[in-house]
């Protein structure tokens, strides 16, 4: 990839500083998107590659956790844990808990609409709140072990699989027409949408599970993948043509097409992976979008994702070997980014800025 660059030549002194500053070439093994994951033994969150590389743990010290579900406009993730909702960053700092009280539970987001959604399978409730967790409401009661629901926001439906009752169901997203659209299944676990194709997917079964897909009317079951130990959450990547799952009983994270072939082992070693949220963002360059001069000092600001890491690194000539991180690693929490540095005594100066794995 070819890199960015612009030079600046100010007068801040009586011999000229020359500035370059590039965008940094990113290296070849580095993807756009994240596998975001839950380990319910483990108590953590963690993120890899889409390829399953570049494993590290976010959050840690939860109990029993279940998510997370991403807001990567604002560069936030929500869990359940333990009867709370929680949220954070997506790199797991600015933790924070928005429910409560044994009332919370893995949330599905509408963030045009403000809202959260989520079920208590302990009580069989479908409740809502505000993204903040104000204004809480009951939707829905009576579910037989609910788990975590889907939004199909374009049609005002939530689904969810009834993990006790053996069925996949759907209502309005007021709680209201609630039905049942698959029955008769062993222990459902966790459910994603094909809202384009008009497909549902999902995980169930325990010990001997499999993963299927239906139409969103609940018709045209097949079953993809067999013979699984407890598959639970599930995810798909509509673009390359892949189904990710969790795999609680065999503490790994899978990868197969759509239609359950050439299936292949990402991420071993976890402690009860239960759930699964990708990240699809595309992955590209920092963008420098200015270079201003105040004052002996210049201030360096470029595009970023919300969510990553970025490095500004220096040196003092473009022959000189090695680079020099200026401070360390940050993390991106706007769709800019920006790096204020004094003009020091060197006649030259090269920065580049770097999107880290």
């Amino acid at each position: 990839m070819k890199a960015h660059r612009i030079l600046c030549r100010p007068t801040v002194r009586a011999v000229a500083l020359a500035l370059s500053v590039l965008s940094w070439s990113l290296p070849s093994n580095l993807q756009g998107g994240y596998i975001y994951y839950s380990e319910r033994g483990g108590g953590r969150i963690g993120r890899a590659n889409l390829d399953g590389t570049a494993k590290v743990t976010l959050v840690s010290g939860q109990a029993s956790p279940t998510g997370p579900t991403l807001d990567l406009a604002r560069g936030q993730m929500y869990w359940g844990s333990s009867g709370t909702i929680r949220r954070a960053n997506l790199d797991g700092t600015a933790q924070t808990i928005i429910v409560g009280n044994g009332t919370g539970g893995m949330p599905a987001l509408d963030l045009a609409g403000g809202r959260m959604y989520w079920l208590l399978d302990a009580s069989g409730m479908m409740r809502r709140a505000n993204l903040d967790g104000s204004d809480q409401q009951v939707l829905l009661t009576g579910q037989n072990d609910p788990h975590p629901p889907l939004l199909d926001l374009v049609g005002r439906k939530i689904y969810w699989p009834e993990t006790g009752g053996g069925n996949i169901r759907r209502a309005n997203l007021d709680g209201t027409e609630a039905t049942i659209l698959v029955s008769g299944l062993i222990r459902p676990s966790m459910m994603t949408l094909d809202i384009p194709n008009g497909k549902m997917y999902w995980s169930g079964g325990g010990a001997g599970g499999d993963i299927r897909r239906a139409n969103l009317d609940g018709s045209g079951q097949e079953t993809l993948i067999r013979t699984l130990n407890f598959p639970v959450g599930i995810g798909l990547n509509l673009s390359s043509g892949h189904i990710y799952w969790a795999e609680y009983g065999g503490g790994t994270i899978r990868r197969s097409n759509l239609d359950g072939t050439d299936q292949k082992i990402l991420i071993t070693g976890l402690s009860g992976p239960t759930y699964l949220s990708l990240d699809l963002s595309p992955l590209r360059t920092p963008d420098i979008q200015a270079v201003t001069h105040s004052d002996g000092t210049f201030t360096l600001t470029w595009s970023a994702l919300m969510g990553r890491g970025y490095q500004v690194q220096l040196k003092a000539d473009l022959m000189q070997a090695n680079w020099i991180n200026f401070r360390g690693p940050r993390t991106a929490t706007n769709t800019t980014m920006t790096a204020t540095f004094s003009v020091g005594s060197d006649l030259q100066r090269v920065f580049r800025v770097g999107l880290l794995p």
